[in-house]
């Protein structure tokens, strides 16, 4: 199941398992790396030397003009060591650059307050923006103090509507043709939603094809319920359009409506606007929630209802267009705002909800942001398996770009290593699994982690895992941006591995990176009911708990928490968890960029 939904298990204990995930730089991305001391915790001016300045939260990476950032930047004021200045109060400013050394400027930056004064150290910002689209590198400063500069940071608009048309055949016909659409600009994805109803035949009548404004035009999605049919067919527009009409041809004589609407600042990769269409799916019913697989993205969903009425829009959405005739009614409806990030749940629903209802939702993707070194993908997936049969699977896995490091971590509670690999199922482009030296075992906790690497973008692929004597036990999935794609199944982006069990309290490993701008990820597997508690500079990422019988013998918990800095240079890095005493198995993994 998808992070999202991983707050349901956080009342089940028995067994943990925690990703926590650091990142390092040194390379020239970054002006102002935060030194290896930073490690050793807040000890005010312990280090000696000259002070200086360091993002502790990096701001988000993609933004949309006039729009807060999703992730807000926090600085630190640091010593020569690394440690942060805990008594420094120091006034920092933000103001945004053109190029990764923070040495042109440029206008248009703002925050609530700016500049802001460090608190323990720290200056916490909110509110920070940008008031056009480009590519910019925020810089703080403070006196005399050594300035930072930040990762870069693409603002780009977010995919909305450009305009929408209508159309219905006039009783029983063979094609349904729209009123003529005008777009304003180019590479615009235009969706047609046509729906029929073929009553009182017993059968429905099929879409055989769309055409219309010399597109080339591709079926998307449908849903046959009889008599009635729900057809999306997507195309792209790379040029603008003049009063183009667009025909449904039919493959028997049927009432049909026709929506057609037309989307701007979408990805235009792939072909006929497959880059710009992310999730879809079809929901028997008036209400859907679903995940976003990418930032600003914008969720159209295709509405049929099986009698010939008004359609209402649910609760922030708006249907662009709809159409009735004979006994069906059908639109195109979409968010009032896509301002929202990479993992939210959004809700989409219409009414009445009486009847027959049908919805095909799609995510329409703004183009592809690529952070500019190793980072998490925002498709965290966890999987629990409480039945204690040999095998289990995590479905519905999505990544948000093509070539992305999957990490498998798993934990049981016997002390018998895995021997069969995990298996993929429809998932084009991933590499077969591999396990290398990727195992922890103390008495009676096992945590293995596997890795692949999928060169294509994953979308419902599935992974089956089969673990030793039936135990029960879960998962998490973890893939990352930007690793290196050298070598076999992702050997080219492992950096260095690290292990370490025992049954004191706290668990920790150490870990010395040989790269420079590594990400370094640590999943621990303990055996009582106490969950990990995020420390330092952590977040909680998600949680699930294996149900079923057995008490604290059998059953077992997952936890995943992010590290928020990503300014640590390559070095001895130590990874640890507040813990009870308990039996734990922990490994760690340096993602090489």
């Amino acid at each position: 199941m998808n992070k999202n939904f991983c707050s349901e298990h956080l009342n089940k204990f028995f067994l943990a398992m925690v990703v926590c995930i650091t990142f390092l730089s040194g390379t020239p991305v970054f002006s102002q790396m935060l030194p290896f001391g930073f490690w050793k915790g807040t000890a005010g001016g312990s280090g000696g030397g000259s002070n200086q300045l360091a993002f502790w939260t990096q701001p988000y990476y993609v933004g949309t003009p006039n729009s807060a950032l999703f992730t807000q930047p926090i600085v630190a004021v640091v010593d020569a060591s690394g440690n942060v200045v805990t008594t420094a109060t120091d006034s920092i400013t933000l103001s945004a650059y053109t190029n990764s050394t923070c040495t042109t400027s440029i206008a248009g930056l703002s925050a609530t307050t700016n500049p802001v004064s460090a608190s323990s150290g720290l200056a916490t910002f909110s509110g920070v923006q940008y008031s056009s689209t480009g590519t910019i590198y925020i810089k703080a400063t403070s006196g005399s103090l050594t300035s930072a500069c930040s990762n870069a940071v693409a603002f780009q608009n977010m995919p909305t509507l450009d305009t929408n048309v209508t159309g219905s055949t006039a009783g029983a016909t063979t094609v349904a043709t729209s009123a003529g659409i005008t777009t304003a600009g180019t590479n615009e994805l235009l969706l047609a939603q046509v729906s029929t109803d073929d009553s009182p035949a017993t059968g429905g009548c099929s879409v055989s094809s769309v055409s219309g404004g010399s597109l080339t035009w591709v079926f998307v999605e449908s849903v046959a319920a009889d008599p009635y049919r729900l057809y999306t067919w997507r195309a792209l527009a790379t040029t603008a359009l003049s009063n183009q009409t667009i025909t449904a041809t039919l493959a028997c004589s049927a009432a049909a409506t026709i929506t057609v609407s037309a989307y701007k600042n979408v990805d235009t990769s792939g072909t006929s606007g497959s880059g710009a269409i992310g999730i879809s799916g079809l929901i028997t019913g008036a209400s859907a929630t679903e995940a976003l697989s990418r930032p600003y993205s914008q969720l159209v969903t295709a509405l049929f209802h099986s009698a010939n009425t008004t359609l209402t829009a649910g609760a922030g959405q708006t249907i662009d267009g709809q159409k009735a005739v004979g006994s069906i009614s059908s639109g195109l409806e979409r968010l009032t705002s896509a301002n929202h990030d990479a993992g939210t749940a959004v809700t989409t629903s219409f009414s009445p909800n009486t009847g027959t209802n049908y919805m095909y939702y799609h995510e329409v993707q703004p183009p592809t942001v690529i952070p500019s070194a190793v980072t998490l993908d925002n498709n965290i997936y966890t999987q629990e398996n409480g039945s204690g049969s040999a095998t289990y699977n995590i479905s519905g896995v999505e990544t948000t770009e093509a070539n992305e490091l999957l990490l498998l971590a798993i934990s049981w509670r016997n002390t018998t290593a895995m021997s069969t690999a995990p298996a993929n199922t429809g998932c084009t482009g991933l590499s077969a699994w591999v396990s290398a030296g990727t195992i922890s075992q103390s008495t009676t906790v096992t945590t293995q982690v596997w890795r692949a690497y999928a060169t294509s973008k994953l979308t419902n692929c599935s992974i089956a895992i089969t673990v030793p004597g039936s135990a029960k036990s879960t998962a998490v999935l973890v893939p990352f941006l930007k690793a290196n794609n050298t070598g076999t199944s992702g050997s080219g982006a492992v950096d260095v591995v690290a292990t370490n069990s025992g049954s004191t309290a706290n668990p920790s490993t150490a870990i010395t990176t040989l790269t420079s701008n590594a990400l370094v990820v640590s999943f621990l597997g303990n055996a009582n009911s106490t969950l990990p508690t995020a420390s330092g500079n952590f977040t909680l990422q998600g949680q699930a708990t294996s149900s079923g019988g057995g008490g604290g013998t059998s059953m077992s918990t997952i936890s995943a928490e992010v590290m928020n800095t990503n300014t640590v240079p390559a070095g001895a890095v130590t990874t640890k968890f507040g813990l009870t005493a308990i039996d734990w198995a922990q490994v760690s993994i340096a993602v090489k960029p």
